[in-house]
């Protein structure tokens, strides 16, 4: 207790002093990523001086302690999480989601373990309608996943609504005038139950539910079919599935960047290391730091994997005349159809990740 009241006394007088020390002077004024990292650096230096010494800062790090004294949970979880609460809870003055969502970003820059180019931003519900426009003003999200919760609103909400329209007013439940009023507000229409109801029936994503889902079913299950038949004509190599198609492609591509072949198979950065380092152990590939980038490896395929060119061939073969029997009885111009089908879905998926 002690601790915590002469830090509290000292960070108070310290900070006015420094207030008036810095009258004047505006640093990073224009960086505001910037000035959060390094804001946040000494932020978090100081708490941690204070932890180490079992004090506090008057903050949100009292509860923190009070909680991690007599529960199992870290001070940094706890600290967190009330931080969180607190930033969030500022849309109720900045009214603005907007807003919001940024200063958690930039509290995560200070968080040990956040990959930067892996951030993303989820709404279920409502939520669905506000995550868009946060990660439309948002440049670090990489991600935004926006799902309704409702695939079809017309026929969930709406026809609820519609049994309590036929209701008589008295005996209808308070919480249904709250509930038009709501959806009302969200949708900008009028606070009635006709107009929502309107509205409501707008929202229905049922086709394009069962047509999406019909598509990956489909492609699930010829992928997994390609797997097996990798995995069984290569049943004895030290190769996996995944690992013959790096090489079939590295034989044509030899020494192309990590992060390209990563593009390339549409992997991420953590995912494609392991495994080519896995590779590498076994003696199919060597990593080597690029001359224009040491940061950046080019992958090179050893003299044991270059004796493997015969088998590819072989299952390269097997696999034409496998997919000759798969488009048996097609016409070709549904498999030139389908063919484009697919390539404007892949070219969708990369822009969109470009501009993630």
């Amino acid at each position: 207790c002690i601790k915590t009241i002469f830090g509290v006394f000292t960070l108070t007088f310290f900070l006015s002093v420094i207030q008036k020390l810095a009258a004047g002077i505006s640093l990073l004024h224009d960086q505001p990523f910037m000035a959060c990292v390094i804001g946040a650096s000494f932020c978090g230096g100081g708490i941690g001086v204070a932890f180490s010494a079992n004090g506090s800062t008057g903050g949100t790090d009292i509860i923190a302690a009070i909680i991690n004294k007599y529960r199992d949970i870290t001070l940094g979880r706890v600290v967190l999480i009330c931080d969180m609460i607190i930033i969030v809870s500022s849309y109720f003055v900045l009214k603005d989601w907007e807003k919001v969502v940024s200063p958690i970003i930039d509290y995560a820059v200070g968080i040990s373990g956040i990959d930067m180019d892996r951030i993303a931003l989820m709404g279920i519900s409502f939520g669905g309608y506000l995550v868009p426009r946060a990660a439309a003003f948002e440049k670090r999200i990489k991600l935004c996943i926006a799902n309704p919760g409702n695939i079809s609103w017309g026929k969930s909400i709406g026809s609820a609504l519609e049994m309590a329209r036929k209701m008589p007013k008295a005996l209808r439940p308070a919480m249904v005038d709250g509930l038009v009023g709501d959806y009302a507000w969200k949708h900008g229409v009028e606070n009635n139950i006709d107009a929502v109801i309107g509205e409501l029936e707008r929202y229905d994503n049922s086709d394009r539910r069962d047509i999406m889902y019909s598509i990956g079913k489909n492609i699930g299950i010829l992928n997994r079919q390609f797997n097996i038949f990798l995995n069984r004509e290569l049943a004895g190599t030290e190769l996996n599935a995944t690992e013959f198609m790096y090489i079939g492609y590295l034989y044509q591509n030899d020494g192309i960047m990590q992060d390209e072949l990563a593009k390339e198979f549409l992997v991420d950065r953590a995912a494609i290391t392991r495994t080519l380092k896995n590779m590498e152990e076994k003696g199919f590939v060597d990593r080597v730091r690029s001359r224009e980038d040491g940061r950046e490896r080019r992958i090179y395929l050893t003299e044991k994997a270059r004796g493997y060119e015969k088998l590819a061939e072989s299952i390269q073969k097997k696999y034409i005349e496998a997919a000759g029997d798969m488009l048996d009885g097609q016409k070709q111009q549904e498999i030139e159809e389908t063919v484009s089908f697919m390539v404007g879905m892949i070219k969708n998926i990369n822009q969109n990740l470009k501009e993630g």
